[in-house]
Parts: structure tokens; C-alpha cells; sequence
């Protein structure tokens, strides 16, 4: 019999946000498991000319620490990857340390009853800064396109896609069919995939012009309405975030907003020597700073929009979008998601700004 690497395969895209399990799991109830060596050589840039020639880790598991008669081991290689993959920053184009490409050689030694033989193999693989569900797949999916999106008229929409395989042979890349309310329609193969960590994210700029709706399909599938909002009421903003899938998404919010100013001081009791005059006061500010809360309603929209809202509230990097792309930091408050009595709600999302009102470097 052999043993097998179950959950992680040659050229897919996984997660590193989740736990990245590699998974070895004997053929026969005759077989255990011994030891396991895990060696991984992690990169960002070209997956040919950029791999390193010598390992990034090397990980063993002897047979002095492992339990006896053991089918199957799970070794977690999440957060060796994970220090490769960086999303701190966001100018409109995917940088190479927007994911990054592992070599996995492993071996694992086995007792078979009547002898010790030795099994091995090499995958090469992609990691995004993504998560998964509790129940759900680490393997990320090429797109992830939860509800219909309102837009002000005559704006674009950025859609990523990510690549189908990221190794070996003619690399899949995923087309782009629009369809407008007027009934033209547009055609076109997303960004020309490379061999770059960067070329993992397919970038397709949708522009709605003056039309009521268009609607977005990917390989023949439709995704997606983009729906012409009337002229807005208020401000807008356009939330930017890192989504499940460790691409860049959107969400425009046309509801009101506030902004607030919290503040912390430290305050301390002075020895006053003489006299009781209040403007000789017992207690001085040390030092004070705060941060600035943003709040903004989406106003009214479809409740399939939840999951963007999840999305945003689990996400490690949002922001404002715009010419600086202001980051946030969303609040810890619970955030509710469905009314069941109501198909259409308005989603209240409160942030704190990523930086102290006064500049200090500490």
C-alpha cells in the first residue's frame, strides 16, 4: 500500500488565513505511520527564476515523537506561508507578495509488518492571504461573487478573478461576459496570465456608462447584476477590502454617515507647595491622544449582501477607496447580517481610522 497527501494538490490556490493542513493518511489499517518529514521552499515573484535553490523550512517529525499506531498525521503549514503573503497596502495593482508559490517535499516512514518502507513526493502550490469556513474548503475558488452590487451611473466596477492552476502547461484563464440593459453585449479573457505570483490575480474593469444594469458572467456562468443607482442623496463612499478569497473587492455605500473623535489622556498628580490657587492645579495631562470612528450606512440594499458584510467585517485590510485609500479598522461590535421579515435592509458599519489623530511615533 502508500501513503497519500489528502487535502493539498499539484498547481491549486489554498488559503493560509485558515489552517493549512497537510494531511498524510496511510492505504492499509496494516500500515502506520512512523515519521514525517516536511520540506517547503515558500517565494513570491516568478515561479521558475525566483525559487530558491536551498529549503525555507525544513520540518521532522521522528518516529521518537510520534504516537503509536497512527494511520494518519496532520501537520499545520499555515503560518510558515502565511509570513509570505502580505496585503498591508493596496495601489490598484496586485504586488508579487500578494500570494506566494510553495514547494512541499515530503517523506513519511511506515511499518508495515514486515518491513519499513519509505514514501515521498514533490507538489507545487499557491497560497493567497484567504480564509475558509469552519466546514469548508481550504482550496480557494477562482472567483467569489456573493450578491448583486448598486453603482452610480457612469462608474466601473474591478472585479478579480483568481487564476484556475498556477503551474505546469497552458495556465487557464477565465472570460469575462457582460451583458447590458440595452441588450449589447461584451466579451473579453481577463488578464493575460504570467508566471508571476502577481499574474495569480485576474483583473477586469466593468464599466457601467449610463445603463440600467449589467449583468457580469464567468465562463458562462452568471455572477453578478451591477444595477445603475439613481443619483445619491448623500456622500458616498466605496469601501475597498481583502475578501475570503485574498482578492480585492468593493462595496459602495450610499447612506448617511458620521464621523466622531474619541480620546485617551494619562493624567497625573503633581505635589503643589504652596498656596490653594485652582490655576495651580493638582493634576496634569501627561499625554493624550485618540482615534476618529466612521460610521456609514449601505442604505437600502438586498440581503444577499451579508456575506460582503461578513467579508468586511472578518477582513485584515480595509479601507476608503480613493486616492490615498485611507485604511480602517472595523469595530468589534456585532453587526446584524438578515431581518427575516424583510428582503431589503440597510447595514450599519462602524470603523476606526488605522492611525492616531495626533502623530506620534509610539
Amino acid at each position: 500500500m502508500a501513503v497519500t497527501l489528502a487535502n493539498i494538490q499539484e498547481g491549486k490556490i489554498y488559503a493560509c488565513r485558515s489552517s493549512l493542513l497537510a494531511q498524510f493518511v496511510s492505504g492499509s489499517l496494516n500500515e502506520t505511520i512512523l515519521s514525517v518529514s516536511v520540506n517547503l521552499k515558500i517565494w513570491n515573484g516568478d515561479i521558475v527564476n525566483d525559487k530558491p535553490a536551498s529549503f525555507t523550512y525544513q520540518l521532522q517529525v521522528p518516529s521518537s515523537s510520534m504516537p503509536a499506531n497512527l494511520f494518519s498525521y496532520e501537520l499545520d503549514i499555515s503560518e510558515f506561508v502565511s509570513e509570505y503573503v502580505d496585503m498591508d497596502a493596496f495601489n490598484g495593482t496586485y504586488a508579487n507578495d500578494s500570494a506566494a508559490f510553495v514547494e512541499m517535499n515530503w517523506q513519511v516512514l511506515t511499518d508495515d509488518g514486515s518491513g519499513t518502507p519509505s514514501y515521498d513526493d514533490t507538489f507545487t502550490f499557491a497560497v493567497v492571504n484567504g480564509w475558509a469556513t469552519y466546514e469548508g474548503n481550504i482550496e480557494m475558488p477562482p472567483f467569489y461573487v456573493p450578491s448583486n452590487l448598486y453603482m452610480e451611473p457612469n462608474s466601473s466596477y474591478t472585479l478579480t478573478v483568481l487564476q484556475r492552476t498556477v503551474v505546469g502547461g497552458t495556465v487557464q484563464a477565465s472570460t469575462l461576459d457582460l451583458t447590458y440593459s440595452d441588450g449589447t453585449t461584451d466579451s473579453q479573457l481577463l488578464t493575460t496570465t504570467g508566471t508571476r505570483t502577481a499574474d495569480i490575480f485576474q483583473v477586469a474593469v466593468i464599466d457601467l456608462d449610463y445603463q440600467k444594469y449589467v449583468d457580469v458572467s464567468i465562463d458562462g456562468t452568471k455572477v453578478m447584476r451591477l444595477i445603475n443607482k439613481c443619483k445619491p442623496r448623500y456622500t458616498t463612499f466605496k469601501i475597498g477590502y481583502q475578501n475570503r478569497i485574498g482578492v480585492i473587492d468593493y462595496l459602495t455605500c450610499y447612506g448617511t454617515h458620521s464621523e466622531t473623535q474619541n480620546a485617551k489622556r494619562e493624567v497625573f498628580r503633581q505635589t503643589v507647595l504652596s498656596g490653594n490657587d485652582t490655576s495651580n492645579s493638582q493634576y496634569k495631562v501627561f499625554s493624550a491622544n485618540g482615534r476618529q470612528d466612521f460610521t456609514v450606512n449601505t442604505d437600502f440594499i438586498e440581503e444577499d449582501a451579508n456575506e460582503r458584510i461578513r467579508d468586511i467585517l472578518l477582513s485584515k485590510y480595509v479601507f476608503i477607496a480613493g486616492e490615498t485609500n485611507e485604511v480602517l479598522i472595523p469595530d468589534d461590535n456585532a453587526q446584524e447580517l438578515i431581518k427575516s421579515e424583510n428582503n431589503l435592509i440597510n447595514y450599519k458599519l462602524q470603523f476606526k481610522r488605522g492611525y492616531d489623530t495626533v502623530k506620534s511615533l509610539r
